[in-house]
């Protein structure tokens, strides 16, 4: 038998365990708690058809999932990170349909709805209504 093939197979399953309980960890999280390398976790969930954080939070909303509060389809803008109860991060691609013609500037309600529903996907609860948003802002 091949050298580390035990532990691998080990490792695999309960790479596979800490992600079926929660789909949202990040790979450094997963290297941490497993004593690896954060390429041995990506080898891992390759060989395994894990897909990345991106792919996993879609899966997440949209089926069991720790977003209680918003369906997949609800969010407004890409989610790149979340934790619930704690902070998300989202993104939004703004297109020419979405920005006032002549200044070219965002229009406000597609801002607030990234903003809303992002923030509606944070809150650890069946329902939840937002009451007052702070938003970071960013350009690329």
């Amino acid at each position: 038998m091949a050298r580390g093939t035990n532990g691998k197979s080990q490792r695999q399953k309960k790479l596979t365990k800490y992600l079926a309980n929660n789909p949202l960890l990040k790979d450094e999280d997963l290297a941490g708690v497993l004593g690896v390398s954060i390429q041995t976790i990506r080898l891992d969930r390759s060989e395994l058809n894990i897909p990345e954080l991106r792919e996993r939070m879609k899966t997440a909303l949209q089926g069991d999932s720790p977003v209680k509060s918003l369906g997949s389809d609800e969010l407004f803008g890409e989610l790149l990170d979340i934790e619930v109860g704690c902070y998300g991060i989202s993104m939004l691609n703004i297109t020419p349909e979405m920005a006032f013609r002549k200044n070219l500037v965002a229009r406000g309600h597609h801002l607030f709805a990234q903003a809303n529903s992002l923030a509606i996907a944070i809150i650890d609860a069946e329902i939840a209504l937002t009451g007052s948003a702070r938003c970071n802002l960013s350009s690329r």
